[in-house]
């Protein structure tokens, strides 16, 4: 971000806000600043969204194991539904450092 984007001065050592906030994300300052998703998430919303698919996963694994019927069907939604609950998990794990785009690589800077 540039100096004349509202912001102060980015901290010496840093080379923008996102890097400082990737390393500091309890900072005061750091609420204003985007991370990897331009919003705020929300830890409710997203455990609540697992809770839901993953009843859908067992909804469908059920049905299939009583009725045994539509195996194309049930393998494609138990599928979706796998990566759905991935990419939730993965957003949960997002609310602790939003500026960490990696999770486990460092930081993109």
């Amino acid at each position: 971000m540039s100096e004349d984007s509202g912001f102060p001065p980015v901290p010496e050592g840093y080379r923008n806000w996102q890097e400082f906030c990737f390393k500091n994300p309890d900072d005061a300052f750091c609420e204003n600043i985007p991370g990897f998703y331009l919003y705020t998430l929300s830890r409710a919303a997203n455990i609540t969204f697992v809770a839901l698919f993953s009843i859908s996963l067992i909804a469908f694994i059920t049905t299939y194991i009583f009725t045994r019927r539509g195996a194309s069907f049930t393998f494609a939604f138990v599928c979706g539904v796998v990566l759905e609950i991935l990419g939730y998990a993965g957003r949960i794990m997002n609310v602790v450092n939003r500026w960490d785009e990696s999770m486990s690589y460092g930081p993109p800077f």
